[in-house]
């Protein structure tokens, strides 16, 4: 890191050894040792579950995909729904009829 984002993180509020963490290279992941040896029983069993768990991500994706279309069309039913419930058009008054009101002022409704 350079002084300046040094610097920049320092007045962000970063402590040293927050810094330190940030600039210090990740350790290295240490190498797995030799795995016990299998019995060929022990080996056969995963190469006979491997074609079932690649069949399943498969399905599990087609049936992502067809809740993601639905999701996909009720929230643009909703979109436009909303859109079209939402614009109102203002009742319209022609200048005669507004003029009219001001001369002769609609009478109120009689109370009982």
């Amino acid at each position: 890191m350079k002084v300046d984002e040094i610097l920049k993180l320092i007045d962000a509020g970063y402590t040293k050894a927050d810094i330190d963490a940030m600039t210090a290279e990740p350790a290295a992941e240490p190498e797995q040792t030799a795995e016990p040896e299998e019995t060929p029983a022990q080996a056969a069993e995963p190469a006979a579950q491997a074609p079932e768990q690649t069949a399943e991500p498969a399905a599990q994706a087609a049936g992502q995909d067809q809740i993601l279309d639905a999701l996909n069309r009720l929230t643009n039913t909703i979109i436009k729904s909303n859109i079209n419930a939402t614009v109102t058009q203002p009742a319209e008054r022609t200048p005669e009829e507004a003029l009219a009101e001001i001369i002769s002022p609609p009478k109120p409704k009689a109370r009982r």
